[in-house]
């Protein structure tokens, strides 16, 4: 017995940012719009920060996406939802024990709350788990201050869907990941999630529409000189990944991002393309175990805990810092004791201390809480990776050592 299905997925970060993101009305509109007189079967958005305007596309969408589900997080919500043809049956989310720092309030990523959501749907007779997420930017590739963050979310990830998709005939991962397919948190993906990347899935990458890139495209009105510079093709950072459960084949027809302009024709609808990919999905009562690539999965791990670990070490050295600094800053808050001064003097002296005060209370913060909860979140990842390689490990026959990964001879020898 066999039975087949067509399925059109796709994703898009919305940039949807109240008050910071340009044209966000009228782009929100052209995107509901788009979506309505579409076929697609789901719908994965990134970057939907306001309720109003995801209360509009999940109603403008309503005949042709009839549910939809908006993940709630973080302090301005998670920004990610699902719309779906197919009822959703179940619904589940992981929000990030890493996603930047509170007092970076310039890059935001911490007030987010980024999560991976899960729905589950059934669908014309095969069940679909469908993930999105948004991962932390990188803004800075040569001093990537984030990498780590990143690592731990992407590790947490495909942890993620790998315990919760095991009942699921196919799994849709989908989203805008801010990883590139030769950096390691894509690796982690693939390789801890045994999932295939849909844009090495298609026969054919030479028309002009296949999604070379979603993010800084030449053709994007919202792509900056400075983008340009830096990536002049652009880059990807939007991914659809596909899993198989038993008995089922996926061929992908094609991995493309057609939009480019909004019906006026003044801007792009996003500063990010969408990423939309056509499937065919076949289930079989006969099929193979598919062999599972676990040597490419021990060494991606062993790379994301030797980093993790040397995070670690600087955290706690930062720690120190911070501690030493408040030690400075509460010596200079004491000898700053007003005296009989000058009106003028006095006030520069009162000044004086309250920033001081800040100073010393932000050090305090940085080194009793902040450094606490990102050393516990890192310290976490790595023991978690720590128990899988102990065990893919030993079912290939391999002794584990945890000094392994704290050895940075091996992966020094690779990047250079």
């Amino acid at each position: 017995m066999k039975m087949e299905t067509e399925l059109k997925v796709l994703t898009l970060n919305c940039w949807g940012i109240v008050g910071f993101s340009r044209d966000r009305t009228k782009r929100m509109a052209a995107i509901a719009s788009h979506l309505a007189i579409s076929d697609y079967d789901f719908v994965f958005l990134q970057e939907v920060w306001s309720q109003d305007d995801y209360q509009m596309i999940s109603k403008k969408v309503s005949e042709v996406l009839p549910y939809s589900f908006y993940f709630h997080s973080g302090v301005v919500g998670s920004g990610v939802c699902i719309l779906s043809r197919s009822r959703i049956i179940d619904t589940g989310s992981h929000a990030f024990s890493l996603n930047g720092y509170a007092h970076k309030i310039q890059h935001g990523d911490w007030f987010g709350g980024k999560v991976v959501g899960l729905c589950k749907v059934l669908h014309r007779g095969i069940r679909i788990n469908l993930y999105v997420t948004h991962f932390h930017a990188e803004y800075n590739k040569l001093h990537d201050q984030y990498l780590a963050h990143r690592i731990a979310q992407a590790f947490e990830f495909s942890q993620f869907v790998q315990l919760t998709s095991e009942t699921a005939d196919l799994t849709i991962m989908a989203g805008d990941f801010n990883t590139e397919p030769e950096d390691l948190p894509y690796r982690i993906i693939l390789n801890n999630t045994d999932s295939q990347d849909t844009f090495l899935m298609q026969p054919t990458i030479s028309d002009s529409k296949v999604c070379i890139a979603t993010c800084g495209h030449p053709r994007n009105t919202y792509t900056s000189k400075q983008e340009l510079s830096d990536a002049p093709q652009g880059i990807r950072i939007d991914y659809v990944f596909l899993k198989h459960g038993k008995g089922v084949e996926t061929k992908c027809f094609s991995c493309e991002t057609p939009l480019e302009k909004i019906p006026d024709g003044t801007v792009s609808y996003s500063d990010h393309e969408a990423v939309v990919v056509k499937l065919l999905v076949t289930k079989s009562a006969f099929f193979e175990e598919p062999e599972v690539n676990n040597a490419a999965r021990i060494t991606v791990l062993e790379e994301a805990g030797y980093l993790l670990n040397a995070s670690l070490v600087c955290l706690r050295k930062n720690c120190i810092f911070y501690f030493m600094l408040s030690c400075f800053l509460l010596c200079l808050l004491l000898l700053s004791t007003p005296f009989n001064l000058p009106y003028g003097l006095n006030a520069v002296m009162i000044f004086s201390r309250i920033v001081l005060s800040i100073g010393l209370g932000f050090c305090l913060w940085m080194c009793s809480v902040m450094n606490n909860m990102e050393q516990k979140a890192l310290l976490g990842a790595c023991n978690s990776i720590q128990v899988l390689l102990a065990s893919l490990k030993e079912d290939r026959g391999i002794e584990f050592d945890t000094m392994d990964l704290k050895n940075p001879t091996k992966y020094q020898t690779e990047s250079s």
